[in-house]
């Protein structure tokens, strides 16, 4: 991760950079994607399968034929935490948060952070939506919400 950002929320001193995600590599593609506001997954032309965390080969079948691609970024709450102690200091302004692992319908099961909910409304199997957070030009990070609408 790297750490240029922004201050921490809620305006506390004394103010830590944001750690941010490394914007290269494998995963590029896909923080590219989440810039535009869609989520891309590696997908196996061996297995059909997705593949998530971004790398150069299927883990499922060591397939090597691995294409990006746009899919449905609502899911349900497969599992998650509520987070009560800041693991980094930027993020003791935003404590208590959800962190969760979103199953999407393609079968990959993303880690992130719930938004827009307390977290005692949070509950496994709820279907959420996602939330694109711009940090700056170069970072946009993907949160998710519950769906509204049902």
């Amino acid at each position: 991760m790297k750490d240029p950002g922004g201050d921490a929320p809620g305006g506390g001193m004394p103010s830590f950079p944001r750690p941010l995600p490394a914007l290269e590599g494998d995963a590029a593609p896909y923080w590219r994607a989440l810039a535009r506001g869609a989520v891309e997954l590696q997908h196996c032309a061996a297995c059909r399968r997705h593949v998530f965390p971004p790398r150069p080969f299927c883990p499922l079948c060591l397939g090597r034929e691995v294409a990006w691609q746009e899919v449905d970024a609502r899911g349900r709450v497969a599992t998650f935490t509520t987070v009560h102690r800041a693991t980094h200091p930027w993020f003791t302004g935003v404590v208590p948060y959800v962190y969760a692992l979103v199953e999407l319908p393609c079968g990959v099961r993303l880690p992130t952070r719930l938004v827009d909910v307390r977290p005692e409304d949070v509950c496994v199997g709820i279907d959420v939506e996602p939330r694109f957070e711009r940090v700056d030009d170069a970072v946009t990070l993907l949160h998710f919400a519950p769906r509204s609408g049902g």
